[in-house]
């Protein structure tokens, strides 16, 4: 599907900008990351040609912050940026509609080299999509709730840390054995892994919480363009989690024994 849709995109010649007014062009997808805030539209006409054709633009923060998913758009853009939206109406999109936009926005737009993988589960359908963007947090609850990631997750970037700055002091105060310096490196995927444990459980108790879970959720989506944030690890993450932290202990265990025997 994805060789078909990118190699009819080039056939066509998509293009992903525009500098003149465009209208009946319909909002389906919004990222914001890093201060970059980038809206992505289909032109109506063509929404049900084999290759609809998408455009891309980077917006001033109101201007984003007032587009509405599924909105028809009369838009005014001067290079790739937007400089004005009229809101026309509002539209529904097909969900097989919006799987195909969302596949086909992650060929043209891709980073990097290379056809990505698409896989729908891993994307909100468009009625979830909408009903999340639509959630705002007052700004009170919203500084209120950073203070307590910040809080959850304090932990994970400070104690590992300090476990091992102390485990350092220690073994330089001491008279170290010939085998410290090998202790203080195996000690260092131990002291990731920790963090990286520490961090994730942080995580899935903010998930559980409802109170942060829905402004987490927003901004997991946001970033990555209505993606999904598992609620918690997969199979597959789990494996490599454990896999590291078996990993870890093992090298911990072999630079404690070296620092004891020799």
């Amino acid at each position: 599907m994805a060789d078909m849709v990118y190699n009819g995109a080039k056939r066509r010649g998509v293009r992903a900008v525009a500098a003149v007014p465009m209208a009946d062009m319909l909002l389906f997808c919004v990222e914001s990351a890093a201060g970059s805030r980038v809206a992505y539209f289909v032109r109506l006409d063509t929404l049900r040609d084999d290759v609809p054709e998408l455009h891309r633009f980077s917006c001033p923060r109101r201007l984003f912050d007032a587009l509405v998913l599924g909105g028809l758009y009369a838009l005014r853009a001067s290079g790739r940026r937007l400089t004005a939206a009229k809101l026309l109406a509002e539209y529904d999109i097909d969900e097989s509609y919006f799987t195909l936009l969302l596949e086909l926005k992650s060929i043209l737009f891709r980073r990097g080299e290379g056809l990505p993988s698409f896989e729908p589960s891993a994307y909100y359908s468009f009625a979830e999509l909408r009903a999340l963007l639509e959630y705002r947090e007052p700004l009170l609850f919203r500084a209120a709730n950073a203070l307590i990631r910040a809080v959850a997750y304090a932990p994970a970037f400070l104690l590992p840390p300090l476990f091992y700055v102390l485990l350092l002091s220690a073994r330089l105060k001491a008279n170290a054995s010939p085998a410290a310096p090998a202790l203080l490196i195996l000690a260092l995927p131990a002291m990731v892994f920790c963090m990286a444990a520490l961090y994730r459980l942080a995580q899935w108790l903010l998930l559980r919480l409802e109170r942060t879970r829905y402004g987490m959720l927003r901004a997991y989506t946001l970033r990555h363009g209505g993606r999904r944030l598992a609620l918690s690890l997969g199979r597959p993450a789990k494996r490599r989690l454990w896999r590291f932290g078996a990993v870890s202990a093992a090298l911990l265990a072999l630079g404690v024994a070296l620092d004891l025997l020799l």
